[in-house]
């Protein structure tokens, strides 16, 4: 059963079914650009809040939909995403700059060009599974 106030640890169900969205923006233009990384899968805990995020917990439990747990759950940790697969820009152009250069990370890269981080999404898709806890 699950309660409120109770820490949950869980994982995706399937490979390849965790994404995360970086939002950045440029200090002087404006100009946002995100970052999406697939992930093999991770861990994840979420500590219901109310009645209503116990029902959602119950519901990703029992269905196999998407959620964005930095959306639905007030109380959450992301304890760690493994195995890249892919990584992508929302923008072709900075896609290729990026792809030209070879000593930093793309988070760094960002910053020395400009970008701040501004907020992580981070999705679940195809259902999840209780871990160890």
């Amino acid at each position: 059963m699950i309660e409120v106030g109770k820490q949950y640890i869980f994982h995706a169900k399937n490979k390849k079914s965790v994404e995360e969205t970086e939002h950045f923006i440029h200090s002087d233009t404006g100009e946002t650009v995100s970052v999406t990384t697939l992930w093999r899968n991770g861990e994840f805990s979420v500590t219901p809040e109310n009645e209503d995020e116990v029902d959602q917990l119950i519901y990703f439990l029992n269905n196999e939909t998407g959620f964005c747990i930095n959306e639905d759950f007030s109380e959450y940790e992301i304890m760690g995403c493994f195995d890249g697969c892919s990584l992508d820009f929302s923008s072709e152009e900075l896609t290729e700059q990026f792809e030209n250069q070879d000593d930093l990370s793309y988070f760094e890269w960002l910053e020395e060009n400009g970008y701040l981080h501004e907020d992580t999404e981070t999705w679940i898709y195809g259902g999840i599974e209780l871990g160890e806890y």
